[in-house]
């Protein structure tokens, strides 16, 4: 198999887990919350209480259904499976339809690089300003409650989850302020993970233009590549046929 099919698809393994854990965790949080608003409804304290301890529900489930789009996306494009446009490929020839295909998959990848940058840009404006319950006043004016000492908190409590990915993301050089300005930059990391698989798959079609054949195309190239062994690879149609003495 080749190197970058092999990362391809051990990439699509973490995405693929990834949005059964989203999915998973969506449809629990939906359901607890519908459960404790109509408990709520009829004067239970623990069901009120504990409805608004979900007050982040809301949000969780805007940003799940963000990460769930753009997740499926990237398993389309590794899968072949966005929409293209392939009537002149049907009848070009060999040579052609290669780089039919190395255009398209490179120009594809250098708008998906853009559009990475851009969204990467426009998610951190929309979370520069700090969000009124993560901002502390303190004696220099107003601070995000992570960047506050302890003995200037009083009687807010800090958020250490968020502080601890806050000091991840400030250490990279990514200064971001609130836990949905962090889920929003799946936008920008799932455009480059796309980018870098059509830019993969422009490899390959330029590769397959230089030597007169025909590019991967919709189907997996490594089916018909030798396997590990080195013998040739085997069909669906053949069959093993006893040796006789």
């Amino acid at each position: 198999m080749h190197p970058l099919r092999r990362l391809d698809r051990s990439v699509a393994r973490v995405e693929s887990a990834a949005a059964v854990f989203v999915l998973l965790a969506m449809v629990l949080v939906a359901s607890a919350q519908a459960l404790f608003f109509n408990i709520a409804e009829r004067d239970v304290a623990w069901a009120q209480s504990l409805l608004d301890g979900l007050s982040w529900a809301d949000t969780f489930l805007q940003k799940g259904t963000l990460w769930l789009a753009l997740i499926g996306a990237s398993l389309a494009t590794q899968q072949d499976r966005h929409i293209a446009i392939d009537v002149l490929p049907k009848i070009a020839p060999p040579r052609a339809r290669a780089v039919m295909r190395f255009i398209a998959s490179l120009g594809a990848s250098v708008t998906a690089f853009i559009l990475a940058r851009v969204f990467f840009q426009a998610c951190l404006i929309a979370d520069a300003s700090v969000p009124f319950e993560y901002e502390v006043l303190t004696a220099e004016g107003p601070a995000h409650v992570c960047d506050v000492p302890p003995a200037e908190l009083g009687a807010t409590s800090r958020p250490d989850a968020l502080c601890a990915l806050r000091a991840a993301f400030g250490a990279a050089g990514v200064r971001v302020a609130s836990g949905g300005g962090i889920a929003q930059l799946i936008v920008p990391l799932m455009f480059a993970v796309i980018g870098l698989r059509l830019a993969m798959r422009a490899l390959i079609s330029g590769r397959a233009a230089l030597r007169g054949g025909d590019g991967p195309g919709g189907e997996d190239p490594d089916d018909s590549a030798p396997n590990d062994s080195g013998d040739a690879p085997r069909t669906k149609d053949a069959e093993e046929v006893p040796s006789t003495p």
